[in-house]
């Protein structure tokens, strides 16, 4: 399971509004987990936590459904976007009270979008609640104070989809609450993902290219040559790297020159990041030249034509 917080790198791009209780000052912070969802591939499941920074300040609360009534993203309270949901029997699942019965009908629990409370703990309109492929709503406050820290909301998002948050958190004592908006204007972003590039050469003074795969990148680093292993008849302690690559990353194009070059596998690693972290990639070259078959004719010739001369 990988961990980010708002405040370092980035999953919500959020913009957190800060209240006033008298001479304290206090915030939240919306921090996320993800892991891929079990049983449902090409989805991910986000647990997001909020944290109040002050001690007197706890969390009672949240208002995800707003008064009036309004399900409009650009407006709205709530959690708007792709969000998978499972409903047995056709059910509502805004709460984790049908929990206990998903593995009777083949699923698990971490495939829903929900509130991470059960009705029956909190105190919350039912006619504020609702769900569907596209919305999460709901509004409940706990009987008591709940501490800094409250994970409050599990969503599942397909790979590569964008959801709006936009809520209130109540924070405080019972009977003097103060609200907070929290608004994420964009989508989880999950981390990048750098694939490997696998080359070969057979040809003496060759040039080898290839364009290097990746998503989500939003910067590629530079290249590195990692190692060289002789092969294909080269001897060990052979020198291997003649001339450096080129490597372009606007293109992602790598680009080699073999001559001079020694037989054998070279490695080279390159990187790409986004604001939820980086991944690597690496290049490979199986170099194993080949003279080209004119080439060829010249040494054979070559060496007839000296033997020849030794002999006479």
């Amino acid at each position: 399971m990988r961990t980010h917080s708002l405040s370092g790198d980035i999953i919500l791009m959020c913009l957190v509004a800060i209240l006033m209780a008298g001479s304290s000052r206090a915030s939240v912070i919306i921090s996320s987990q993800f892991e891929p969802t079990p049983g449902l591939p090409g989805h991910r499941t986000f647990t997001l936590t909020a944290n109040s920074d002050n001690p007197a300040q706890p969390i009672l609360g949240f208002d995800f459904a707003g008064d009036p009534d309004d399900n409009d993203p650009a407006t709205g309270l709530g959690i708007f976007g792709s969000l998978h949901q499972r409903n047995p029997a056709g059910l509502s699942t805004v709460y984790q009270d049908l929990n206990p019965i998903f593995p009777s009908f083949g699923w698990d629990a971490k495939q829903d979008s929900q509130f991470l409370v059960n009705s029956a703990n909190v105190l919350s309109n039912p006619l504020a609640s609702q769900e569907g492929p596209n919305i999460l709503q709901a509004a409940f406050n706990f009987p008591t104070a709940q501490g800094l820290t409250v994970p409050f909301v599990q969503l599942v998002v397909p790979d590569g989809g964008r959801i709006l948050l936009r809520g209130d958190a109540l924070v405080g004592q019972p009977g003097a609450s103060t609200r907070t908006r929290i608004i994420a204007a964009s989508a989880p972003e999950f981390p990048p993902e750098v694939g490997g590039l696998n080359l070969a050469n057979e040809v003496l003074n060759g040039e080898v290219d290839g364009i290097l795969t990746g998503e989500r990148v939003w910067i590629w680093g530079p290249l590195h040559f990692l190692d060289y292993t002789p092969d294909f008849g080269a001897p060990a302690g052979a020198a291997g790297l003649s001339m450096s690559a080129d490597w372009d990353p606007d293109t992602q194009a790598f680009r080699w020159n073999t001559t001079g070059s020694t037989n054998g596998v070279f490695r080279w690693q390159v990187s790409g990041s986004n604001s939820a972290g980086s991944d690597f990639g690496i290049i490979r070259v199986e170099h194993r030249a080949v003279p080209e078959p004119s080439s060829m004719l010249l040494i054979v010739l070559a060496v007839f034509v000296f033997n020849i001369r030794v002999r006479t």
